[in-house]
């Protein structure tokens, strides 16, 4: 099985504060010429000093990304204590897309600025303010490709990353940070040890797969599961859902072995093994989804016998995952299903057995 990923929800947005007297359009528009142009002058001569430092990774960035627009929503700040030193923080809209992507995303960034009219200045960036983390093209070095509907955002080669959404319909936005420390700091500290990748809701309302890249090397079909895994995820925006985790993790985990059946032997091997020893009996409670348990192979091996096999197994599973997602309680959705919530748990111990060798 794959190691365990993540879902979080959106963040709240900001309270609502008062429209800053300065007009800040000359000054956007000069860094977004900047930007396009890859222009380093013309940033620097519309920055301060220390601006100019600590923002040429973002000018650098949005320089390989298709920037189309950076706009003022008209709501400012007064610098706090995790800000540049400036005159105000303003809030900003970056549009932007990846060359051959089908999709476009607006972004919200906070900008330290110094002075008023002709004279304003980039002088940093502020602190994010709505709860959600800073984008990854603030803060760190990103190598964008895209294809169709998907996109890469790699601190390495993300052609591996695009290879591996390939058999993942729909739209997705893949971020592969530079390491440990990177992952952690896009998701809040949210990121457990073990977690080998986190889908959230973007700050647009759209889902965006952030890679632990401190999981290990990954052979090209784990690198497939674990993608597939976490579009299931955004697909169904699991994280605006009350069903719970057994029900979201484990059908994900269960179309991703069903996008890619070569992997499904050897990750019966991992899952195997990580079921060994004293294993509760049946379906997993959501405190037993953290690193080391044994909830996501429960979880899967509960949505095995659910989807049951055959021709029907995927409807099957997709109408019984529409009306738990939507929340109809298991023990109703189960015996439309023909089976009882003990019936499911007694299933699920004797395919953990046979897994273990304990049953032919």
């Amino acid at each position: 099985m794959a190691a365990a990923s993540m879902v979080l929800p959106g963040c709240a947005a900001p309270p609502t504060t008062a429209p800053g007297e300065d007009d800040p359009r000359v000054l956007l528009g000069d860094l977004v010429r900047a930007a396009v142009d890859d222009d380093r002058g013309l940033w620097e001569s519309r920055s301060t000093p220390g601006g100019a430092a600590t923002t040429d990774l973002l000018r650098s960035n949005l320089a390989r990304l298709d920037l189309r627009g950076l706009a003022a929503t008209g709501r400012q700040r007064p610098p706090g204590p995790g800000d540049p030193r400036g005159d105000r923080v303003i809030e900003t809209t970056v549009t932007w897309s990846v060359d051959g992507w089908s999709v476009q995303r607006a972004t919200p960034l906070w900008l330290v600025v110094e002075g008023t009219g002709d004279a304003a200045r980039l002088a940093g960036i502020g602190a994010a303010t709505t709860g959600a983390e800073l984008p990854v093209w603030a803060l760190e070095p990103v190598e964008p490709r895209a294809a169709g509907d998907v996109a890469v955002l790699a601190a390495d080669d993300p052609a591996p990353w695009l290879a591996a959404a390939g058999r993942s319909g729909g739209e997705l936005l893949i971020i592969v940070p530079r390491n440990a420390d990177g992952f952690a700091r896009l998701t809040g500290g949210s990121g457990r040890t073990g977690t080998a990748a986190l889908t959230r809701s973007g700050s647009d309302d759209r889902g965006e797969i952030i890679v632990n890249p401190a999981v290990g090397r990954l052979t090209p079909e784990g690198r497939g599961v674990l993608i597939a895994h976490e579009a299931v995820h955004v697909e169904t925006a699991s994280w605006a859902t009350d069903a719970p985790l057994w029900v979201e993790e484990g059908y994900a985990e269960w179309r991703a072995q069903q996008a890619w059946p070569e992997a499904v032997g050897e990750m019966d091997a991992i899952l195997a093994d990580g079921l060994r020893g004293r294993v509760p009996s049946g379906v997993p409670t959501d405190a037993e989804f953290g690193s080391g348990g044994t909830g996501y192979g429960r979880a899967l091996l509960a949505w095995r016998v659910i989807a049951g096999g055959g021709p029907e197994a995927v409807p099957r599973a997709e109408r019984a995952y529409a009306e738990l997602a939507a929340g109809e309680p298991p023990e109703r959705v189960l015996t439309g299903l023909g089976l009882s919530e003990r019936e499911l748990a007694a299933e699920i111990d004797r395919r953990i057995a046979e897994l273990r060798g304990g049953a032919r």
